[in-house]
């Protein structure tokens, strides 16, 4: 198993009403895990493979940046603006530690991360 590179609270936006659940999450590998608290013995997981990275503009909500992967999209808000980059850099770090396809040629990923 691989160790954990980044790990705690982040804010999740739920698919029904878009309303924010705390939760609290766990970069491993290319795999990212979250469960509504630490200690939890059940956590969701969402792959990171061939996943892009934006940051996005919701209201009430300083902070938030979009996963998406040809399965799923989930959008998080970090507490600072300092928190929101290094969530980044982990999630950037992750991808690029195999950045090669099977045939040997580098995969392309986007992390987009403005300041405003």
């Amino acid at each position: 198993m691989f160790p954990v590179v980044k790990e705690g609270y982040l804010m999740k936006q739920t698919r029904s009403f878009q309303r924010w659940q705390r939760r609290y999450f766990r970069l491993r590998g290319r795999t990212l895990y979250y469960a509504k608290e630490k200690e939890s013995q059940l956590w969701d997981e969402f792959e990171l493979e061939d996943a892009t990275f934006a940051e996005c503009s919701i209201n009430n909500a300083n902070h938030s940046f979009q996963v998406i992967t040809a399965r799923r999209s989930v959008v998080l808000c970090a507490e600072s603006r300092g928190d929101m980059e290094a969530w980044a850099g982990a999630l950037r770090g992750a991808l690029h530690r195999e950045s090669t396809d099977s045939t040997g040629n580098p995969k392309r990923y986007l992390f987009v991360i403005s300041r405003h």
